[in-house]
């Protein structure tokens, strides 16, 4: 798990939710210590080819 300040979080919030939408889980912290975590979303788990088409790396084509 990925650790950040929260002004990183604020600079680079598109590159953290991308993280996130990945999978992966981010932990904000502050001066105090952790104040928040960022992950994917719960719900219904993204297929893998529906994840990849979400990372870009697969295109959508006609066929199943």
């Amino acid at each position: 798990m990925q650790s950040i300040k929260a002004t990183e979080l604020k600079s680079h919030l598109s590159r953290y939710l991308r993280k996130a939408s990945r999978g992966e889980r981010i932990t904000v912290r502050d001066r105090d210590g952790p104040i928040a975590e960022l992950g994917p979303a719960r719900g219904e788990p993204l297929s893998w080819r529906d994840r990849l088409i979400g990372e870009g790396r697969l295109r959508p084509g006609t066929q199943e």
